[in-house]
């Protein structure tokens, strides 16, 4: 039901505006240039480094897929925002349910999918990189609380394995957010020396830095 809720709300707005002259017109560009030139370590604008542009590549490779597979257009452009917001409506009714039961996941997933920031002009219906941003700190999270309520690390681990894809999708500010909530979660519960051990907290380091470290390399090598 929420699949459907979600898809009916975001799918109809995905194609009736063109391009804002704002963020998803950059990065509508920085896919196309990257198509044409056949560099996926460096995102571009006007055929030069985008200086202007901190993400990192990981929106910009998505879009340039969508190009190759749909063509260039602005539904190639939006359609990760949609499916991302469509799979973090699904998590936020799963970490509802977990925190309490499946009526709080439903009204919140139902309050999230219905505010306007996601389903007006902006988030979910954009091509701008809000919404897998979102998406990502939303998993993450949702993985912590797994691990703080079943103390299986495993889920804490798969938790870092999604920041480390989240800053790749934009940058290390929304990337590293859910670090600071679950610091804080720990620290206010007394509890980060029982599950925060020295061999969990550099296996957690490791995982992002495998995820996030071969393109900053490779990028720094550019320039």
């Amino acid at each position: 039901m929420l699949v459907f809720v979600s898809c009916a709300i975001l799918f109809p707005k995905i194609n009736n505006t063109p391009l804002h002259d704002w963020d998803e017109s950059r990065h509508a560009i920085n896919a196309l240039e990257m198509i044409k030139s056949g560099d996926w370590i460096t995102v571009t604008y006007n055929h030069e480094p985008d200086m202007a542009n901190i993400k990192f590549p990981l929106g910009a490779w998505l879009i340039a897929i969508n190009y190759k597979l749909f063509g260039v257009n602005e539904i190639s452009v939006r359609l990760w925002s949609v499916i991302f917001t469509v799979l973090t409506t699904i998590i936020v009714y799963l970490w509802g349910s977990l925190i309490k039961n499946r009526w709080l996941g439903l009204l919140a997933a139902l309050i999230f999918i219905s505010s306007t920031q996601v389903a007006g002009l902006h988030g979910g219906v954009t091509g701008d990189y809000d919404a897998g941003a979102s998406f990502f700190m939303t998993l993450s999270l949702f993985l912590f609380t797994i691990f703080y309520k079943t103390k299986n690390e495993r889920p804490l681990f798969y938790s870092m394995a999604a920041v480390g894809v989240g800053t790749m999708y934009k940058s290390f500010v929304p990337g590293f957010i859910p670090l600071i909530i679950i610091f804080v979660c720990l620290l206010f519960s007394k509890e980060i020396r029982r599950l925060f051990n020295l061999k969990n907290i550099l296996i957690c380091a490791g995982i992002i830095a495998v995820i996030i470290s071969p393109w900053l390399i490779a990028r720094s090598m550019f320039d």
